[in-house]
């Protein structure tokens, strides 16, 4: 009878210096019963002491997140979900991917073994499902894509502009506005920050205060802040971008 033991689940912050250990799980292949087991802090205190490396996992140029490791056989094994540094932070929403690393040891260095999951660099087929939170995330993967990127899905981002659930509506709108320069989406984004709805006036105002050319918007985001009847967090925001401008 096998037994598959999971060590512990290790939470690397951007250069992977940090890690919390929580718990070991005992899985018997011809069971459904999970048995939870607290991992004595003798045992905590012994990983941090027996590390042979810097850094638990290496893996250079990547930003990591969600390490698991998993003993098999005489090896440790790591999974964990990883994207180019030279992307930025936003790129963990299109070119993040799910890879497999090998260590001899629990504490590591785990080395990249190979990719297990490539999700999806295109996210325009999102655009056209049914269920509305793949399609904001789709939208706003896109918004953190440069020019160059974007320019083969213009058609779908300028459509998404109408799209019918909202907050798609919106950020679509500031894409094109932004990349596009788009006379429909600045038209848009001025009525919704003047929407009824205060969480998406203020989603309108908070995507604003991150666009280049704000010059469009000053007359409606003056007309905002000088209203005493609005909303503080509708306010504040129209505040921030007009302080923006200084």
């Amino acid at each position: 009878m096998k037994q598959l033991l999971f060590l512990y689940c290790i939470y690397i912050l951007i250069n992977g210096n940090w890690s919390k250990i929580y718990a070991q799980i005992q899985i018997e292949d011809d069971s459904m019963t999970w048995e939870f087991k607290s991992i004595p802090v003798p045992v905590k205190d012994n990983f941090y002491k027996k590390k042979r490396n810097k850094y638990i996992l290496v893996d250079p140029g990547y930003r990591i997140w969600g390490l698991t490791v998993i003993k098999w056989g005489e090896k440790y094994h790591g999974y964990y979900s990883r994207w180019p540094e030279r992307l930025g932070h936003n790129a963990w929403l299109t070119d993040c991917e799910i890879v497999h690393a090998v260590s001899d040891y629990s504490e590591g260095p785990f080395i990249f073994e190979n990719v297990k999951r490539q999700l999806p660099r295109n996210k325009l087929k999102h655009l056209k499902v049914k269920i509305k939170s793949c399609v904001i995330g789709a939208i706003t993967g896109f918004k953190s894509q440069n020019e160059t990127i974007l320019k083969p899905h213009k058609a779908a981002i300028l459509e998404a502009i109408n799209d019918s659930y909202a907050p798609v509506s919106v950020t679509a709108s500031v894409i094109a506005y932004a990349s596009f320069q788009n006379s429909h989406a600045e038209q848009k984004l001025k009525s919704y920050c003047k929407a009824n709805n205060e969480y998406l006036a203020l989603m309108a105002l908070n995507h604003l205060l991150y666009v280049p050319n704000k010059t469009p918007f000053i007359a409606t985001i003056t007309e905002l802040a000088k209203n005493d009847k609005l909303p503080y967090n509708l306010k504040a925001a129209s505040l921030d971008i007009l302080g923006s401008l200084n």
